[in-house]
């Protein structure tokens, strides 16, 4: 019987995300990618989940991205998860994330599990952009890839601009220079889509050193905030059309936009309960009344909740 359990070992997203999409290309392509949060979903929730068939799909992939809040369960809730990994579901892949390995139980989890560790993996960021696109089936020449290159080495960076990319030349399925030039955001830019991406996923580290950096734009917050506010909202409404029966096609006639952006659309508001999403914005509109009232100062508070996420 094929392993469906997997945890990846690693404090670099960018690696992580390339180690999922390599685990999940040994499944259907078919399969549904759902983001989970302990913290936020429950593992009850999660483990139903992941006993549930999808209806449309043959498979089901759920990524629990708070691997350590494992180790806060209660006994009995610790104990149906292991018995779980002992007898998963056969129509179900479970990726669990950790950035920190140091728990007692950790070996109990590991040994039930394939298991990835990534920390030690060097690689350039030339090798991870070459591996990045070939994981996906795409190829890119060599002056796109120097031009891609040239927005630094922060591979999560370089991770969502391949992201970007593949997006918009997902019929072709080849990356050339004239992409580059037509596609991407200017950095700026690619800066504020990085936090909002760091929240969606409460990366509180990433998304504070992302703010820091664009502080020295002078870009304000309430504009930062306003841009946060409006891609949950996004992810609500989505949400909420996909519950009615909405597909990738609907969303791409409804917003406008490519087929491809549809996907990523989709993809957004699966990998994000509408409860965590509503708890979200409440936190969001409360931060952004203080500040545009007056009751709170601007840095302070904003700095306060991205580290809080």
């Amino acid at each position: 019987m094929e392993s469906r359990n997997f945890i990846i070992y690693t404090k670099d997203l960018a690696l992580a995300e390339r180690q999922i999409t390599e685990i999940l290309n040994n499944f259907p392509a078919d399969t549904d990618i759902l983001r989970r949060n302990i913290k936020d979903d429950s593992m009850s929730q999660i483990l139903g989940e992941l006993n549930t068939p999808s209806f449309l799909c043959s498979n089901k992939a759920i990524i629990i991205n708070d691997g350590e809040d494992i180790f806060k369960l209660s006994e009995d809730m610790y104990n149906y998860f292991i018995k779980y990994l002992t007898n998963s579901a056969p129509f179900s892949v479970l990726i669990i994330l950790f950035n920190n390995i140091n728990y007692p139980n950790f070996s109990e989890i590991k040994d039930i599990c394939v298991y990835y560790d990534l920390n030690n993996k060097k690689e350039s960021a030339e090798e991870f952009v070459k591996k990045y696109f070939d994981s996906h089936g795409f190829t890119i020449t060599e002056v796109a890839l120097s031009l891609i290159l040239d927005y630094g080495d922060n591979l999560v960076k370089l991770l969502n601009i391949c992201d970007e990319l593949m997006t918009y030349k997902y019929s072709d399925k080849t990356i050339n220079d004239v992409d580059i030039r037509e596609i991407l955001e200017p950095p700026l830019e690619n800066n504020v889509y990085d936090l909002c991406s760091a929240v969606i996923k409460r990366d509180s580290l990433k998304a504070y050193l992302i703010y820091e950096d664009l502080q020295k734009s002078s870009i304000s917050i309430t504009y930062l905030l306003g841009l946060i506010i409006n891609k949950f909202e996004e992810m609500y409404n989505n949400n909420v059309l996909i519950s009615n029966g909405y597909t990738q096609n609907d969303l791409a006639e409804l917003y406008g936009v490519k087929i491809g952006r549809a996907y990523y659309m989709l993809q957004d508001a699966k990998n994000t309960t509408v409860n965590s999403i509503k708890r979200t914005l409440h936190k969001l509109y409360d931060l952004e009344y203080g500040i545009k009232k007056g009751s709170l100062n601007p840095s302070l508070a904003f700095s306060t909740y991205l580290l809080s996420l």
